[in-house]
């Protein structure tokens, strides 16, 4: 009599390292998607100094302006956006990781039941 068993081994690599990777990513998607948001709605994107040279003798009216738009708020949330690319990137790799670790776990042995000594009985012919 011959039955399958299968051994399913210990595996080291879990299924909450993808799972984790992808909550993180939609985490800091959400994050810095809230903080770019925040940094259009501010008067961050608007922040120029305009100064007049009034020593020109050719015309009096002229402007420099020195415009940085980008702030703390831009940089945090371009931060945050690319850290939610490398932890969905991480999720992929890891979900590919864990699925082919999980095919190649389950292993089938073919076990055959103890017996006793055989006999066998000569061949008679057709009865």
């Amino acid at each position: 009599m011959t039955y399958q068993q299968e051994i399913v081994q210990k595996q080291g690599f879990r299924k909450r390292w993808p799972i984790l990777c992808f909550c993180l990513a939609a985490m800091f998607f959400i994050i810095g998607g809230g903080l770019l948001g925040a940094w259009v709605n501010s008067a961050a994107n608007d922040q120029c100094t305009v100064s007049t040279n009034d020593s020109n003798s050719f015309n009096d009216s002229v402007a420099y302006s020195d415009c940085r738009p980008k702030g703390a708020l831009w940089d945090a949330g371009i931060a945050c956006l690319a850290l939610g690319v490398i932890f969905k990137i991480a999720f992929w790799i890891t979900l590919i990781i864990w699925c082919v670790k999980r095919r190649s776990a389950r292993t089938v042995v073919y076990v055959n039941a103890p017996s006793g000594p055989q006999q066998y009985e000569p061949y008679r012919g057709a009865a």
